[in-house]
Formats: structure tokens, C-alpha cells, sequence
């Protein structure tokens, strides 16, 4: 459990410093299902710098993975920090889903913003989000039919279908 915690932790890390780097401060942070929502004192200046704090997480999530896997090569407690790096890179790649409620679904209608219109942007962004949804709970119930006991994968997929909403 204390893996999962630092995992967190470190992922809102990777925001939370380019936040800081864009000069904005941290009026919120709010825990969900999958990690916490920060909110800023204003909106992020532009849509790259709205990217760019999006990926900044799974960045986070990456480079703690890297870093977990080479101390575990050296020799430092392999077990736990090999877990703890396959953790890194799970919590990191569901990150990058391109769902609204996840930081790829963020940098995804960030960038749908700079190339459309928004109200385009906003409908390509809300069929990739029901379409990334549905493809989880798919895959979520063939690890459930293949395992008997895993609903991870299936759970994520259902709260993303029923917070279909992008933002």
C-alpha cells in the first residue's frame, strides 16, 4: 500500500512542479478514483502549457519507473522496487488513456484545441473518450473471463463510461 501512496504522490509531483514552473499556484487538490485533481489560482496560459502540465504526470510516473528499476538492478531491495516500477509504468500508461477524466484525455483536447474549433474539438474529444471506455471495459472483461478475479481493469472502464463528460 505504501507503494501505491508514493506512486501517487510522485505522479502529482511531475504536475504539480510544472505548475509551479508556469507560475501558478495550487488553490485545490482533490482526490479521485485514480489519483487527485489539482486546481490552479487561474487557468494554464495557453493550451501547450495546458499539455505540457497534463504529460508532466506520466512523465513523473515513467522516470520514477526508470529510476525504481535501475536502483533494483544495483541490487537495492529488487522485490519491492521492481513492483514499484511496474506500478509506475501501470499508473503512468492509464494515465495517458485519452479519456477526459486522465491526463491524456487533457493534452488530447488541448491539442484537438489548437487545430479545430472548440466545439469540434469537444465532440472529437467526447467520442474518443466513449471509445477509449468501451475498449477498456472490453479488455477489462477478458482479463476478468481470463483470471476470475481481476476487475481492475473492467472498474476503470465503467467509471469512465458513466464520467463520459469531457471537460
Amino acid at each position: 500500500m505504501p507503494y501505491i501512496f508514493l506512486a501517487v504522490a510522485l505522479h502529482e509531483c511531475g504536475h504539480f512542479a510544472l505548475i509551479r514552473l508556469c507560475g501558478l499556484k495550487v488553490t485545490k487538490i482533490q482526490a479521485t478514483i485514480l489519483g487527485f485533481a489539482i486546481t490552479t489560482n487561474a487557468g494554464l496560459s495557453s493550451y501547450l502549457s495546458e499539455i505540457a502540465v497534463a504529460l508532466a504526470g506520466p512523465f513523473a510516473s515513467i522516470l520514477a519507473a526508470v529510476c525504481a528499476s535501475c536502483l533494483a538492478s544495483l541490487g537495492y531491495f529488487p522485490d519491492g522496487l521492481y513492483f514499484f516500477s511496474g506500478l509506475n509504468i501501470l499508473f503512468g500508461l492509464i494515465n495517458l488513456l485519452p479519456a477526459s477524466k486522465l491526463d491524456g484525455g487533457r493534452a488530447l483536447f488541448a491539442c484537438l484545441n489548437l487545430l479545430a474549433q472548440p466545439d469540434t474539438a469537444y465532440r472529437v474529444a467526447y467520442f474518443v473518450h466513449v471509445l477509449t471506455a468501451v475498449l477498456v471495459i472490453l479488455a477489462g472483461g477478458f482479463i476478468l473471463y481470463a483470471t476470475k478475479y481481476n476487475l481492475s481493469l473492467l472498474l476503470i472502464g465503467i467509471w469512465l463510461l458513466v464520467s463520459s463528460r469531457p471537460e
